[in-house]
């Protein structure tokens, strides 16, 4: 909820507890990324972690209640195994019963 400014509802809505601190903040950071996005086209802004454009280099931006942080190829690994491993033995999973004789 904290990611979309539910913390800062004065409405009826009730959440179940407060929001811890760091949530709140958590929260303004988003909706200033948010916002930025939403007017310029580009989320990042002043007092802001620099989001690059994801692109060649793969790179992103990693958000959590404690920092942001960038980096480059997330879940890397995990990409690999669905596009090359998981594929390669399906494969030859296929040639091998390809030649099966009942």
């Amino acid at each position: 909820f904290t990611v979309h400014g539910m913390c800062f509802l004065t409405s009826d809505v009730k959440l179940p507890e407060a929001c811890p601190e760091e949530e709140e903040e958590l929260s303004r950071i988003m909706m200033k990324y948010w916002g930025n996005f939403a007017r310029t086209g580009s989320p990042n802004g002043d007092g802001l972690v620099h989001w690059p454009e994801y692109g060649a280099k793969e790179e992103y931006l990693a958000i959590d209640l404690k920092q942001q942080v960038s980096g480059q190829h997330l879940k890397k690994d995990r990409f690999v195994f669905v596009t090359q491993t998981l594929p390669e033995k399906i494969k030859q999973h296929k040639e091998s019963t390809d030649h099966l004789e009942l």
